[in-house]
């Protein structure tokens, strides 16, 4: 391992923008180019548009060392073109350095990696692919972020997150992990109605929340809460039995939603259209698939967007999904795959998908605040990646500073470690770690 991958490892570094995966385990492959995401893809959060005004030398430091330990001879920074203040302070961090800054058009799904991939260097990844497998590695600038700061000594014991939706004061600031999702809300001023839903993210692949009492983890990019009758809401809470149910009688085959699907458009043979048709049959799950429906990235265009009979293609989607991993079904690369007519056009602006999801009076600014946030209490979970849980090397009645390590890697295991977010007394370590404040 080198001297860059083992301090981010160290340090407890995973990707912040996606689903988790750690982040020194990336440095362990060669690639020719690394790619630096601030397409910021779903809708109402503002996290990376904030933090490369805040840190751009960071971002940059991050994304030159992560793109030494490929031995990556090109690092491109994806940034929407909207984006004005944060476009001029990378390109004073990137100076004289040879790395590309790119501005890209603001629409949905752009920080999907296989259409930031392909919008960034034109190369299409294979169906069932990585970036790697095209010569790319990528990852979000709050990750490089860390990454510079890992460089430092410094480990991963804070998020930016955004906070929005129907509270007073939507904002964007660092929070310690572990932070509830409730003071978070209160900080931006308490929700403005007495029902709401609440999500772990954006509205499209957001995660639903039972409730408040859910914790800030290093993949948090945003607290979204939303009135019951949002349609995102209404689609989430429709019973599946019954979505099912309708996809038989109701789905005509207009096939509007392989059309608008991101990555049918480039070159993939995943035809949602045709996954619905499957669902009528009398024995639904015995109809033969290859990998197709594996390689769906759940973007929910089909659900929330496409669909003109208020249908769930991305639920039948996983339906399907969750089937064939139970059987030992996993998705392999497939051959060269071309880019299909209409790529450019079915591209969804931004404002186009917050009209049809009755998200505009949500559409705030949510500044970045200054504020230094220290919770009387953190619940932190021992897995925030992709991996194995971390294991607790800390026990109740342990006293901790913040930034002390308090979960181990597993030995010979994919993972991250965890470090604390605030001093005082841990109380428990399982299932997750709680830290208690001490006055």
């Amino acid at each position: 391992m080198s001297e860059i991958a083992r301090k981010i490892r160290e340090a407890g570094v995973v990707g912040a923008g996606g689903a988790g995966f750690p982040t020194h385990a990336k440095l362990s492959t060669r690639a020719e180019i690394y790619l630096a995401n601030c397409s910021e893809c779903e809708p109402l959060l503002r996290v990376d548009r904030q933090v490369v005004k805040k840190e751009p030398a960071r971002v940059i430091a991050g994304l030159r060392a992560v793109m030494e330990g490929v031995g990556a001879a090109q690092g491109i920074v994806g940034i929407k073109a909207k984006y004005k203040d944060g476009i001029e302070a990378l390109r004073l961090a990137i100076g004289d350095s040879g790395i590309r800054l790119t501005e890209m058009e603001d629409f949905y799904p752009a920080g999907d990696e296989h259409v930031l991939t392909y919008e960034l260097t034109g190369r299409v990844i294979p169906q069932g692919g990585l970036p790697l497998h095209v010569g790319v590695v990528n990852n979000n600038v709050q990750t490089l972020i860390n990454v510079a700061y890992a460089l430092e000594g410094v480990p991963v014991t804070h998020k930016y997150v955004t906070i929005t939706g129907t509270v007073r004061s939507p904002m964007t600031v660092r929070l310690p992990i572990g932070t509830s999702f409730r003071e978070a809300v209160q900080l931006a001023g308490g929700p403005t109605t007495e029902r709401f839903a609440v999500l772990d993210g954006g509205p499209m692949m957001g995660r639903f929340c039972a409730d408040l009492e859910e914790p800030v983890t290093k993949t948090t990019n945003g607290i979204l809460l939303l009135p019951p009758d949002n349609p995102v809401v209404v689609k989430h809470e429709s019973p599946i039995h019954r979505m099912l149910q309708n996809t038989g009688s109701t789905c005509h085959q207009c096939s509007a939603c392989t059309d608008y699907c991101p990555r049918y458009l480039l070159g993939h043979e995943l035809r949602p259209h045709l996954v619905m048709r499957t669902s009528t049959w009398a024995a639904f799950g015995s109809v033969a698939r290859g990998v197709d429906e594996l390689n769906c990235c759940e973007c929910g265009i089909c659900d929330l967007f496409a669909c003109p009979m208020d249908l769930t293609p991305r639920r039948v989607i996983l339906t399907h999904k969750r089937e064939m991993l139970r059987n030992g079904a996993r998705p392999t690369a497939q051959g060269q795959v071309g880019v299909r007519e209409g790529y450019e056009e079915r591209r969804i602006p931004l404002k186009r998908l917050l009209a049809r999801l009755l998200l505009e009076p949500y559409d705030h600014e949510a500044p970045l605040r200054e504020v230094d946030y220290r919770p009387r209490r953190v619940t932190i979970p021992r897995q925030m990646h992709l991996g194995a849980p971390a294991t607790p090397v800390v026990a109740p009645g342990d006293r901790v500073r913040a930034g002390d390590l308090v979960a181990e890697i597993p030995a010979n295991a994919l993972g991250a470690r965890i470090h604390a977010s605030i001093a005082g007394r841990v109380t428990a370590v399982d299932p997750r770690i709680v830290i208690e404040a001490e006055t």
